[in-house]
């Protein structure tokens, strides 16, 4: 069970932080959330990338799983979560340019 919430959190965080709406919304002095983060050039960058976004997001998701005793392990959630987000975005990729279709009109 705690496999299958560590994969779908890291991706659904990974999404979020590249995708997600919700930094478009949130409002601080006047600027999106999203706007504040990508001022950077190096989070820029970042935010763009599922393989360096998932990287981070599969550390902080690692966390939740966190064993003292085994604290290098936290780098592997990190590179879990590297390789499974660039899997889902190109996963989802593959599937969108497989649904691509043109609808005719019949006469």
């Amino acid at each position: 069970m705690n496999l299958f919430l560590f994969i779908f959190a890291t991706i659904g965080l990974t999404n979020v932080l590249v995708h997600g709406k919700i930094l478009d919304i949130i409002k601080i002095f006047g600027k999106s959330a999203r706007q504040i983060l990508t001022s950077s050039k190096f989070l820029s960058e970042l935010l763009s990338c599922y393989e360096c976004t998932g990287f981070w997001s599969g550390i902080m998701i690692g966390f939740y799983f966190f064993n003292p005793l085994e604290w290098y392990q936290i780098l592997l959630y990190g590179f879990s979560g590297s390789v499974l987000s660039q899997f889902y975005s190109e996963l989802v990729f593959f599937l969108r340019s497989k649904t691509d279709f043109v609808v005719e009109d019949e006469e």
